[in-house]
């Protein structure tokens, strides 16, 4: 199964947490799927949803700033979420700012 959400930038800046949910509450619905990438363009993103394999665990999805557009700052925080316990699975650029959404295993965020 494969499942598009789109979401406009505007309402990431104006509730990151709430678009958090939405993207974990469609992940846990009736079939489980999980994020397979992020795509965007000036005004929305793109989330890929794809069924999730049964002996994958659950993740838990994030979005959230990442860094500025300076590369050493982007290395610097995708490595910093890492040790964090949060993958980074996309990007998408705000003005000058990167976001990013993020996963973790545990539902603490």
């Amino acid at each position: 199964m494969n499942r598009i959400i789109e979401i406009n930038i505007n309402e990431i800046l104006a509730d990151e947490r709430g678009c958090s949910e939405m993207i974990n509450h469609a992940c846990c619905r009736s079939e489980a799927l999980q994020v397979t990438g992020v795509c965007s363009n000036q005004s929305a993103i793109f989330v890929i949803l794809e069924s999730r394999p049964v002996d994958c665990p659950r993740l838990f999805y994030r979005l959230a700033p990442l860094s500025s557009p300076d590369k050493d700052e982007i290395a610097a925080a995708i490595s910093s979420r890492y040790y964090s316990g949060f993958s980074t699975l996309g990007s998408f650029a705000v003005e000058n700012q990167l976001w990013g959404l993020f996963a973790r295993t545990s539902a603490e965020q």
